[in-house]
């Protein structure tokens, strides 16, 4: 339902039929934090009390490592697989673990997280936009994480490494 959701739809959907394998990674953690993570990290090293949405969903995480080791499997196997390859950790993380995960390894000692309604955040990002304020974590990122799917596949990933 995001844009970002859209457009990866679109693309699979563009090339499921050219003899492409499509990979599809949780959000990407490990040693060499990136992206939406590296923002939020550094929000929560500069913020002592840091809000957070106040939801049930749950964030499913994978290491690069495990990205590259269903890549060499599927090229040096010569594995020829048609469905998209979810990969993703079996443990999800809620946004408050993922959280402390996060500031756990911030200079910063103490970080209070105090949870709020999505409904604040949408309201926060329209705020944020309207005064042309730039962050790397926008509401297109909160409407994937609320609506993103709680039951990933993970089959194919095991039976690759398997």
């Amino acid at each position: 339902q995001s844009i970002y959701g859209q457009s990866k739809f679109k693309i699979e959907e563009n090339i499921k039929l050219k003899n492409v394998n499509i990979l599809r990674p949780g959000l990407l953690i490990d040693e060499e934090i990136g992206g939406i993570a590296l923002s939020i990290k550094k929000i929560l090293n500069v913020f002592p009390l840091v809000f957070y949405p106040n939801s049930s969903k749950k964030l499913f995480l994978c290491e690069r490592e495990m990205v590259f080791k269903v890549i060499d499997k599927i090229i040096s196997n010569k594995l020829e697989i048609t469905d998209p390859i979810t990969i993703a950790n079996e443990t999800p993380y809620s946004m408050l673990d993922f959280l402390k995960f996060l500031s756990s390894s911030n200079k910063k000692k103490f970080v209070i997280f105090i949870p709020a309604p999505v409904k604040f955040f949408l309201i926060l990002f329209k705020i944020i936009k309207f005064f042309k304020i730039n962050l790397r974590v926008n509401e297109d990122n909160l409407i994937s994480f609320i609506n993103s799917y709680q039951k990933p596949d993970l089959k194919l990933f095991n039976d690759i490494l398997s």
